[in-house]
């Protein structure tokens, strides 16, 4: 299995893992991303292949950031 991220995101550790599924089974693999400073769309490929076979997937998400945007506002009247 592969990972390949847009600028947005670092792939922390390997950007590719094996893993050994018998036929007819399940399997996972474990990626650890991190999010860099540029906030909006981010693409995530997952790649696997197996002898001559392969397959992709890609995932689309937002990076925001971890609060929203906050405006305080007092008022009074004397």
């Amino acid at each position: 299995m592969t990972l390949k991220t847009d600028p947005a995101l670092e792939v922390l550790g390997d950007r590719t893992q094996q893993a050994t599924i018998a036929e007819g089974h399940e399997g996972s693999v474990r990626f650890r991303v991190r999010t860099r400073d540029e906030l909006g769309p981010a693409n995530l490929t997952f790649s696997a292949k197996a002898g001559e076979a392969g397959a992709a997937r890609r995932i689309d998400l937002s990076v925001r950031p971890a609060t929203p945007y906050l405006t305080s506002l007092k008022a009074g009247m004397l």
